[in-house]
């Protein structure tokens, strides 16, 4: 059997528009580019119907033949020498709910760690955030995450400020996004002598996973186990549950990225050999990403509110 990938088919699922374009394997060479409505949500519920559609566009305008004869919206299936990769932002992208000590130390520290695993970040509770415990345990119970990261504490700190912040989440206990069923994934990354308490407190009823502290000392920051940790959930757990998602798994040729960390891998790329400060912009329909890498440093802003279609009137 022949495995020689002639050409890269990548499609990029947005919260209103499903985009595919072609690359030329051997010469490196961008063939065309097509979009077609997304279709993850109601009445269609189905993210497999707008890549489908949005791939036919693109056979027809690069005359190229990618789908099998036989294949549908409900059975993709590839021609020899198609390797097909996605990201996806659909629904919202991955949303995450932000919780750390104060906002500045654990809790900038786990906004970088979302941010950094191509997050979007809902809100950020600490407390030092200028709400009372109610207004706190309020706000969480109207969000709608796709998993929780909490954090706080360096290693060998106090306790009792990083308990009180769990104890205000599980009172809370703020329902997932698509199935209402289903645990939401809590990422318990602060404080490691909370360990036990922690679990004690909000094990049943969060999906929780225990790394290690993402700000084990006040100069110290380990983002890495916390980020694959937030990119392996999002697989398991985000598009296992998003409409069609589960069975687009099945047939991406490796994990489906969320758009913002496939961005952030692009501009890592680009700017590997170059001198060249470069800057990204991701306009989307949810939200505006500025991408930057200037004097070796990566970061990525997010203006979770601003948009061309669900967010078109905070523009």
């Amino acid at each position: 059997m022949n495995d020689t990938v002639r050409f890269y088919l990548i499609t990029d699922i947005g919260s209103t528009t499903t985009k595919a374009i072609l690359i030329d394997a051997q010469n490196a060479k961008l063939l065309g580019i097509e979009h077609a409505n997304t279709s993850v949500e109601a009445p269609v519920n189905d993210v497999k119907i707008g890549i489908f559609n949005s791939i036919k566009a693109l056979e027809k305008s690069t005359a190229t033949p990618l789908l099998t004869r036989s294949a549908d919206a409900s059975n993709l299936t590839f021609e020899q020498g198609i390797k097909y990769l996605s990201t996806s932002s659909a629904g919202g992208g991955l949303q995450i709910l932000v919780i750390g000590l104060t906002l500045f130390d654990s809790g900038g520290s786990a906004r970088r760690a979302a941010y950094g695993a191509g997050g979007i970040i809902l809100d950020v509770f600490a407390v030092n955030d200028n709400r009372s415990s109610v207004q706190q345990m309020l706000a969480m119970r109207n969000l709608r995450p796709d998993i929780i990261l909490l954090s706080g504490g360096t290693d060998g700190g106090a306790l009792s400020s990083v308990l009180r912040l769990a104890e205000i989440l599980r009172i809370a206990k703020p329902m997932p996004k698509f199935v209402t069923s289903e645990k939401i994934p809590a990422i318990y990354a602060g404080n490691q002598d909370a360990i036990e308490m922690i679990k004690r407190m909000i094990s049943e009823d969060f999906e929780l996973s225990i790394l290690p502290n993402i700000r084990p000392t006040l100069d110290e920051e380990n983002l890495k186990p916390t980020q694959e940790k937030i990119q392996q959930l999002f697989m398991e757990n985000v598009m296992e549950n998003a409409p069609g998602y589960h069975k687009l798994k099945d047939v991406v040729s490796q994990d489906i990225l969320p758009t913002p960390l496939g961005l952030t891998n692009s501009l890592t790329l680009l700017s590997k050999d170059s001198p060249q400060n470069t800057i990204i912009f991701d306009i989307g329909g949810a939200t505006t990403d500025v991408f930057s890498h200037i004097n070796g440093h990566l970061q990525r802003t997010v203006s979770a509110n601003l948009g061309m279609s669900y967010s078109a009137l905070n523009v």
